[in-house]
């Protein structure tokens, strides 16, 4: 295995706990982690790099309106 395809499959895991809805901040910081040194060391390209850090913009956010909208349900209440 390359070092692209360790990176790739390291990252790759991590945003599957995500979108599965992992919803723990230290697993959103350490695949952020994860993107950004796979890319320091040239194990991913720029490409790859603005996509997963914009998959993981788009997963923060829907966590983000989640809790919001779970805030707004209960206070109606």
């Amino acid at each position: 295995m390359s070092n692209h395809d360790i990176a790739v499959s390291m990252i790759n895991s991590r945003i599957q706990k995500l979108v599965a809805g992992g919803d723990d901040s230290s697993l959103h910081s350490e695949t952020q982690m994860a993107v950004e040194m796979a890319y320091a060391l040239s194990a991913i390209d720029c490409t790859e790099h603005t996509r997963y850090s914009q998959c993981l913009m788009f997963i923060y956010s829907r966590n983000s309106l989640a809790f919001i909208e779970n805030i707004d349900r209960k206070s109606v209440v």
